[in-house]
Order: C-alpha cells, then sequence, then structure tokens
C-alpha cells in the first residue's frame, strides 16, 4: 500500500470540468517498512466518492524498487509525483494511487488525495457588464 499522499495544491486551470497541477504520493510500505521490491508501478486515477476508478490511470509512473528500508523511515510523499492538465470525468471527487505488482496485478484501492476542487473563474466581458 502506498504510504500517503501530499495534500493538493490549488487547480492550475481557470476552466471547468479541468484539473491542472501536481499529484504527489510516497512509496509502497508493506508491514510498517517502506518496500518496493515487488512493485512495478503506481497509476494514478480519479475516482468518484464511492472509489470507484473513473476510466483509465491519468499517469503512471515506475516504482524505483527500492530494498526494504528501517521502520524509523517517514513517509516521504514527495517522493513521486504526477503533472496533470487532464479533463475531469463526471462524479469526479479524488485522485487515488494504487500500485501495480511486477506481475502486473493492480491493487483494487489504495490512499486518495483530498477532495478535487474545480477551480472555475468566470471572466467579465470587456465592457465590464
Amino acid at each position: 500500500r502506498v504510504c500517503g499522499i501530499a495534500h493538493l495544491k490549488p487547480d492550475g486551470n481557470r476552466y471547468a470540468n479541468r484539473w491542472a497541477g501536481q499529484v504527489t504520493w510516497g512509496p509502497n510500505q508493506f508491514l510498517g517498512e517502506i518496500s518496493e521490491t515487488e512493485i512495478w508501478s503506481y497509476r494514478l486515477y480519479v475516482v468518484d466518492a464511492q472509489y470507484q476508478k473513473l476510466g483509465k490511470p491519468v499517469a503512471t509512473q515506475e516504482a524505483r524498487r527500492w530494498a526494504t528500508l528501517s521502520t524509523d523511515f517517514c513517509c516521504d510523499t514527495s517522493f513521486y509525483k504526477a503533472t496533470l492538465d487532464i479533463a475531469l470525468p463526471q462524479n469526479f471527487t479524488y485522485f487515488m494511487v494504487v500500485p501495480i505488482t511486477r506481475v502486473g496485478f493492480e491493487l483494487n484501492v489504495g490512499p486518495v488525495s483530498d477532495r478535487i476542487e474545480d477551480n472555475v473563474q468566470l471572466s467579465t466581458s470587456a465592457n465590464g457588464a
């Protein structure tokens, strides 16, 4: 299981139903230790409020395949990142990161981000109306 996802920064895209910015997360954790020995990659999805994946992954990041580290290692939620400028699917709520094992198995769920906020900036007409 991914050890954590960093807080989302505000949406960098001013259009409705689009989101731009970075999503960052930490490496896989197993039995209280950071371990990527069995992890091939990570997939980032947009999910709904019930944690159902909405479409294909919006990003894939190859794992760095760390050896197991000591338990006093804290989760670095900036270790992996995906820079996005995406269309948001209907019912979007969170980003979710799931590990893919070396044999190709994708976990059903993973940790989720803060709620996705769609930053829509309404523009005023040139004449001020």
